[in-house]
């Protein structure tokens, strides 16, 4: 079940979004690029969308060049630690964090995941795996720290509460704590986080 991006539009009428959007982990088929950039153009911002994936950015970019209207959206190919790194004096007010899958089953991998791990491995030198993922994304909320604006939300795809754990699973659950300590507040999805700051 994906997570439900349009929701974000809840969080926003007392949210003063002072810096541009970015996705780390271009869509594939479910829309986001599409919801966030529309939502930058409302904003009057820029949606910067990332992915390690040429083939990925090369699906994408085209439907939405297509497009009848213009989206202000860039297309960078990178992972999402250099583009920060590269980039840090952006200030960002919505980020996305909805790369490298996190495997479920991983006693029983779809042959799709599969494909891609081993695609990964032989493109990119990476090791998909869970572990490798909630790295990632504890690096990329560490390095998104300082260009995040006062208030500011990031989305965390893939991730779920277990409450009867008193913990998270998924993608962002090494990078939600961190988020906590720099003044987040976490609002359950259903296959994902949003993490919401308001300190203007």
């Amino acid at each position: 079940m994906g997570m439900q991006f349009a929701r974000i539009y809840e969080f926003l009428p007392n949210l003063q979004l002072d810096g541009d959007f970015l996705e780390i982990g271009t869509e594939c088929g479910e829309n986001s690029t599409f919801i966030f950039a529309s939502l930058a153009k409302i904003y009057n911002k820029t949606l910067y969308t990332v992915d390690i994936d040429e083939i990925k950015i090369n699906s994408i970019q085209p439907k939405i060049k297509a497009l009848p209207f213009e989206l202000p959206v860039k297309f960078n190919v990178s992972s999402g630690e250099n583009f920060l790194d590269n980039n840090a004096d952006l200030k960002i007010s919505i980020a996305v964090l909805d790369n490298f899958d996190w495997t479920w089953n991983p006693e029983s991998i779809d042959q799709g995941m599969l494909d891609q791990i081993v695609s990964y491995k032989n493109r990119f030198n990476i090791e998909m795996n869970n572990l490798n993922s909630q790295v990632v994304h504890l690096m990329q909320a560490i390095k998104l720290a300082h260009m995040l604006t006062n208030d500011a939300i990031v989305v965390c795809d893939d991730t779920f509460w277990i409450g009867n754990h008193g913990m998270y699973f998924g993608k962002c659950s090494s990078a939600i704590p961190f988020l906590i300590s720099q003044g987040f507040t976490p609002i359950n999805d259903n296959a994902g986080v949003f993490m919401v700051r308001k300190r203007s």
